[in-house]
């Protein structure tokens, strides 16, 4: 009987996103807010379980004032630089399926991030100019990632996914990388 189910169930739902992202943690006040946007395709295993990939772009830009307070008032600084990560995931979501209204579901994955959290911050005095870099470079790491919503509109077609979730990724020596992110996805089911 599974069988005629999971024939019964092949549908696809193609999710559009975009949102706003904040670094959590250490770093919090070092960076402003930031912007994620990319996507997520999922295959219906049954009515109520997804499974599918999630690419997801984020940014965020240094806030200047953290990287150069101790230095402002004696050098002419320069912060150059911005913090990205690329989430790579598979996708497991688990979602109510009723007929209009609003749906919810949680969902959660585990896979390859793409870091780079390298500023470089640069004090000019008269003739002397001292250069500091903070962070690291381009890199991929493991990461998970946890998230909750609801969906609006028709689950046979056209809606609007509405969740935040929050991201963890394991650095180096015990370190991680947390940030979280406020989603709007716009979804369509094939």
């Amino acid at each position: 009987m599974l069988f005629p189910s999971l024939i019964g169930a092949q549908q696809l739902k193609l999710n559009v996103v975009g949102g706003a992202s904040k670094k959590a943690g250490p770093e919090f006040d070092d960076f402003n807010w930031g912007f994620a946007v990319g996507g997520e395709l999922f295959f219906y295993l049954n009515r109520n379980i997804l499974l599918g990939a999630h690419v997801v772009y984020n940014r965020w830009t240094p806030d200047e004032g953290s990287f150069t307070e101790n230095i402002s008032s004696i050098f002419n600084t320069n912060v150059e630089g911005d913090a990205f990560s690329i989430e790579i995931l598979p996708l497991l979501r688990l979602t109510t399926r009723y007929n209009g209204g609003i749906n919810f579901f949680l969902q959660g994955g585990g896979g390859l991030y793409v870091i780079n959290n390298e500023i470089t911050v640069e004090a000019t005095d008269f003739d002397a100019t001292v250069e500091e870099t903070f962070g690291s470079g381009t890199r991929g790491r493991f990461g998970v990632l946890a998230g909750a919503g609801f969906t609006l509109g028709d689950m046979n077609s056209l809606s609007l996914d509405v969740f935040p979730a929050f991201n963890l990724i394991f650095i180096e020596s015990g370190s991680t990388l947390r940030y979280f992110s406020l989603n709007l996805g716009l979804s369509l089911n094939i």
